[in-house]
């Protein structure tokens, strides 16, 4: 039976051993690469009646590396309508992803969206993918109001594909949004009209189901550059649409509410 000293000796040795080898430290759990999760994004997931010309906004939240915005990377399909191209782009705050669709989408048609893994924050961070899904407004009735679904084209007394060719005179005389800013925007959106000669004009914010959220402007406005605020502080975020009314034309322009 080893004696009491013995016993001493080996756990002095095996101490001092292991000062010369200290063991390996184990996490209790192994770094990985976390996605950075979603803040916002339009229209939610199973949202319906949304509007045909919405657009479709997600927001991870912090800054992110434009380089890494790639149209390859969204897919945005309607049960009818099929795939859908247009503009990804990064908005000006560099934090929200905003998709605009060339053409607008089908009534009553389920759409889904899906973004895959491959965009990176500033800091390299990946943002996760996304997959949700959102159905769009039945077809109104008769006398419904209707966006219309040309943004930023000029339309008058009809559709543009009914017009045909536009004359020169009509053009230099059309009314014209000259800049809407900041876009997407928190609390305050600036916009901008030009008009080539004295003219009534009306100019209205509608949300993205059709129902009047503000008037900047209506009456009649001299030649030029008038510069009218939005004040979207109590509005919730989402798409809305500002749409100018004047000289026989219409047109309207998306604004983005992201907070």
């Amino acid at each position: 039976m080893p004696s009491r000293k013995n016993i001493l000796r080996v756990s002095v040795l095996a101490l001092f051993l292991l000062s010369l080898c200290p063991p390996r430290r184990v996490p209790i759990f192994a770094q990985r690469d976390v996605a950075l999760k979603l803040q916002y994004q339009f229209p939610a997931n199973a949202a319906t009646a949304v509007q045909r010309q919405t657009g479709i906004i997600i927001r991870p939240g912090d800054l992110i590396n434009h380089t890494t915005v790639k149209a390859s990377l969204l897919k945005v399909t309607g049960a009818f309508s099929g795939l859908h191209t247009g503009s990804f782009v990064l908005a000006d705050d560099k934090k929200t992803l905003v998709f605009t669709p060339k053409f607008a989408f089908t009534y009553s048609e389920r759409v889904r969206v899906s973004l895959s893994r491959g965009i990176l924050t500033t800091a390299g961070k990946p943002v996760d993918s996304v997959s949700f899904y959102f159905t769009i407004q039945s077809k109104p009735h008769s006398g419904h109001f209707q966006i219309l679904s040309l943004p930023d084209s000029v339309i008058g007394g009809g559709s543009a594909m009914d017009q045909g060719a536009v004359p020169v005179s009509s053009l230099l005389s059309a009314p014209s949004f000259a800049n809407v800013y900041p876009n997407p925007a928190g609390s305050v959106v600036n916009v901008s009209i030009s008009l080539a000669q004295d003219m009534p004009a009306d100019v209205r914010v509608f949300d993205a189901m059709g129902h009047e959220v503000a008037i900047l402007a209506s009456g009649p406005l001299h030649a030029g550059t008038h510069t009218l605020t939005f004040d979207a502080s109590n509005a919730p975020n989402g798409v809305y649409y500002c749409v100018l009314r004047a000289a026989g034309s219409i047109l309207t322009k998306q604004i983005v509410i992201a907070k």
